[in-house]
């Protein structure tokens, strides 16, 4: 869908920030603590407002959740690229050794949920999930944290992959991701056309909006070339231990989707 920004979005009246859309980092870094400072998420017990922070092109929101049952998983999880890029095309996560198996599966648990708005309804979006978060208890339980792209639309639209405006954090599992996913559709069911139609690398599309991902896409790319140089060129084309499109692991890993006709991408 090309984005028009003569056209209303479907629900109600959103005012675009293109003061933010338009303004450079630190400006927009103050906008996102602004709304951070009015949600009382990230508020402590006496009153001090923690602060977004900068990191690999990307502004960081504090910790929404902390759930120290998934330490293990996510200590597992980071031993997997290492071992990933070992497996060779024929490996099946379900005849690997019981270690190899366990720290595959911990890092088969770990997705993210992407938003893709136009730069200039990012606040919205933003204050919305704020909104969402406070009043529902178990979207925030399931969710660590989320971040906002940092660069401007005319250096992202440079760079030779689509990334995600928004990324959200579930704690690890399906079931964590399921969560978070169920309710950002929720949120944000009608307002589709306030995106910039793009669907980031190796993602699943739901709608124009929203997205998800299962693993990082740097580890898929890396694998795949791994393997096809060790292995011979198409050999990738089975996906090795991911499907074909490298969007999942093989398995039964796809997250529940609504009935609205979606496809891979």
């Amino acid at each position: 869908m090309n984005f028009s920004r003569d056209r209303e979005p479907v629900a109600g009246s959103i005012v675009p920030d293109f003061d933010y859309a338009e303004s450079q980092f630190e400006d927009r870094k103050a906008r996102l603590q602004e709304i951070a400072d009015r949600s009382h998420l990230f508020e402590t017990e006496d009153g001090y407002k923690r602060k977004v922070f900068a990191h690999s092109g990307y502004v960081f929101f504090p910790d929404v959740s902390k759930r120290m049952e998934f330490d293990k998983l996510n200590n597992l999880a980071d031993k997997a690229p290492n071992l990933i890029y070992a497996l060779p095309p024929s490996s099946e996560i379900k005849k690997l050794t019981p270690w190899d198996k366990e720290v595959v599966e911990a890092y088969a648990g770990r997705y993210k949920i992407h938003l893709m708005p136009c730069q200039e309804y990012v606040p919205f979006v933003i204050a919305r999930l704020h909104e969402a978060l406070e009043s529902d208890l178990e979207f925030r339980n399931a969710l660590k944290n989320f971040k906002v792209f940092e660069g401007t639309e005319d250096y992202r639209k440079k760079q030779k992959d689509v990334f995600p405006i928004i990324v959200l954090y579930p704690h690890p599992t399906k079931e964590n991701a399921q969560i978070v996913l169920d309710k950002v559709l929720e949120c944000f069911k009608d307002f589709d056309n306030i995106s910039t139609g793009e669907t980031p690398r190796l993602n699943q599309k739901i709608t124009d909006l929203v997205h998800y991902a299962q693993g990082d896409a740097d580890i898929k790319k890396r694998y795949k070339k791994h393997i096809e140089s060790l292995w011979g060129e198409g050999v990738a084309d089975s996906g090795g231990i991911f499907e074909s499109d490298f969007i999942h692991f093989k398995g039964d890993y796809k997250l529940k989707l609504p009935d609205m006709g979606t496809k891979n991408k």
